[in-house]
């Protein structure tokens, strides 16, 4: 070394401190020979992933480096943290995962690396697993308010536990949240205005499936009955085309993304809005503690997987296909029901589409399809197709994520049933009209349970392909089954696992039937109550102006 090892140091953590990681590379790799002692390559490693335009192999090295670094000292925590981190960026988990578990062998639990190793599970679809590692976590209270969100959905992908035990989790997490000192707050006021002040609350105000849902609502609604408010928790470098449809559609538009709770309440307070609708759930940004903390009067959940158990979320939007009247007291919130159906879609544009139907072929393989998300394959599901696959010689399973998971791991799930060369894992469709005609090679569409597909099964009909969806059990299990009840497909609705299988086989062998429920699908389904966002929307303003009259 050219200098004396307190002046390298003390060099390192001045560029360190100043963010000048390319010169701080440089520092270490001038001073230090290939013996980089562990913290040497943490530095090294961290300096490499957040120089200024890092490459994948910047990206690559600096993993390397953390690795290194864990391997020479196994109580080095931070390293493998950081490796887990960016293992998880560049998709590429297979040495974090194992080294994890070395961690956990040796030295038991640690919170952080329970937590990445749940997230790696989440990544490769192992929810299962996942979930173990997070309830560790939680029970002993040092899981975090995203933690909380990711566990309280990945519980509803599988049959983990009933509807009972569920809202009790919930209320736990609602528990956790902060409350904040009412001194602090801008009052609430009731003020009676000619129109109702109606707010929307979400991070997805951007390219999102949730725009099929929403956005031709807040374009439509009566602008002499209602003044809308969009309360954006988007990142701000997620803001794009859409967001700016959005900004366009509301009368007013408020970012909270970068606002504490604290801050975010009082927005929405000092707004005066009498109705709040908070949307997408537990899913990424929920920011549940400005519930908590009651930004306005009524407060309603829409749009989630589940009931919310949050202290000061009034009501939740759902049908009476979704929950009946004798399951509410497993619910926290009031329930508002819609007269026919919970959600719809506003269509897609038509002269994206090739408009012409596309029969199944007798004397051709028969090609199941599922574009949900990967991480919705309960074991159930995984049995299920496989034994559907074995049922039927000459077939084959297309399935797509929008979610980037580890391809490998779902192949050695089916792989444990045979199937596995059967199955074909399919990269993600970005243009809207290419993804919808690939339903064009799909004769039958299956769904995932206990939570079903929602925005994939409204494409699927659209494209007059027939979706075979599960019987459920709660709100979250039941969207299928709401779907077709509205369409008047009961047939396509199965009892259990064995009812499932035996639907399946049937249509592959029936192939005239399969084409007519294929035809009256496709004929009739785009004028049906799924796509008819105006009569929706009439009875989402009955629904709204009617509870502000009881409040």
């Amino acid at each position: 070394m050219k200098k004396d090892l307190n002046t390298i140091i003390s060099n390192i953590n001045s560029l360190l401190k100043d963010k000048k990681f390319k010169e701080l590379i440089d520092e270490i790799n001038i001073n230090f020979d290939k013996e980089k002692p562990p913290v040497i390559l943490n530095i090294l490693g961290g300096a490499k992933i957040f120089q200024p335009n890092a490459t994948k192999e910047d990206k690559i090295s600096g993993a390397n480096d953390f690795k290194e670094a864990f391997q020479k000292d196994n109580s080095f925590i931070n390293s493998l943290i950081n490796l887990i981190r960016i293992s998880i960026e560049l998709g590429d988990f297979k040495d974090a995962l194992t080294l994890a578990k070395q961690y956990e062998k040796k030295f038991g639990y640690q919170k952080d690396i329970f937590r990445g190793i749940a997230r790696i599970n989440f990544k490769t679809g192992n929810v299962k697993e996942a979930v173990k590692y997070l309830n560790q976590v939680l029970n002993k209270n040092e899981g975090s308010s995203t933690n909380w969100t990711q566990y309280l959905i990945r519980l509803n992908y599988d049959y983990f536990i009933d509807q009972k035990e569920f809202l009790k989790k919930c209320i736990k997490f609602s528990d956790s949240l902060e409350i904040i000192d009412e001194r602090y707050l801008i009052p609430i006021k009731n003020e009676k205005n000619k129109k109702i002040k109606l707010g929307f609350m979400s991070a997805d105000f951007r390219r999102h499936p949730i725009s099929y849902l929403l956005l031709e609502l807040i374009k439509t609604l009566d602008k002499n009955k209602f003044q809308t408010f969009g309360i954006s928790n988007t990142e701000k470098k997620k803001y794009d085309s859409e967001t700016e449809v959005y900004k366009k559609a509301f009368n007013v538009w408020s970012d909270i993304s970068e606002l504490t709770d604290l801050e975010a309440v009082n927005s929405i307070r000092s707004n005066n809005i009498h109705v709040l609708i908070h949307l997408g759930g537990f899913f990424d940004r929920s920011r549940f503690a400005v519930i908590k903390n009651r930004a306005a009067p009524i407060q309603i959940s829409w749009m989630n997987i589940n009931t919310t158990g949050v202290k000061n979320m009034d009501y939740l939007i759902a049908d009476k296909n979704l929950i009946k009247k004798d399951e509410e007291i497993n619910y926290s919130e009031k329930i508002i029901y819609m007269p026919n159906i919970w959600n719809i879609h506003s269509g897609f544009k038509e002269k994206k589409l090739i408009d012409s139907f596309k029969e199944s072929k007798s004397d051709k393989e028969i090609t199941l399809g599922s574009f949900n998300n990967f991480d919705k394959l309960s074991d159930k599901v995984i049995l299920v197709w496989s034994s559907i696959l074995n049922k039927i010689k000459k077939s084959k399973l297309i399935l797509r994520s929008s979610n980037r998971m580890n391809t490998e791991y779902i192949y050695s799930r089916f792989k444990e049933f045979n199937v596995n060369e059967k199955i074909e894992i399919q990269n993600l469709i970005e243009d809207e009209s290419n993804h919808l005609n690939s339903y064009k090679k799909i004769d039958i569409a299956l769904d995932t349970f206990p939570t079903p597909g929602m925005i994939t099964t409204f494409e699927a009909l659209w494209m007059g392909v027939p979706v075979i969806t599960m019987k459920g059990f709660n709100l979250c299990s039941r969207a299928g089954e709401s779907i077709m009840k509205n369409i008047n497909m009961k047939e396509l609705i199965c009892e259990n696992e064995e009812d499932y299988v035996s639907k399946v086989v049937e249509l592959s062998k029936n192939i005239n039937n399969l084409n007519l429920i294929k035809k009256k699908i496709f004929f009739e389904v785009k004028n049906s109550r799924l796509f008819n966002y105006e009569l929706f929307n009439q009875e989402f303003e009955t629904a709204i102006i009617n509870l502000t009259k009881k409040n």
